[in-house]
């Protein structure tokens, strides 16, 4: 989870698939810019998938950049 945080706070706007203790979360992650277009932060947001046991291919998760 750090390195999705370093990429988020480099400029990077994504959403990846994390495990933790069994369960698959889905999240995306989003730079925070202020008014000059500076990145000043980052913001991400979870959302509980199934867990592990039961998928064999987990989340169909896309990535992208800006």
């Amino acid at each position: 989870m750090a390195e999705n945080l370093r990429r988020a706070l480099s400029g990077e706007a994504f959403t990846s698939a994390v495990e933790v203790a069994g369960t698959a979360f889905e999240c995306s992650y989003h730079p925070l810019r202020d008014a000059a277009g500076a990145v000043v932060g980052a913001s991400g947001v979870a959302a509980v998938g199934m867990t592990s046991n039961h998928s064999s291919t987990g989340f169909g998760i896309s990535h992208r950049s800006r």
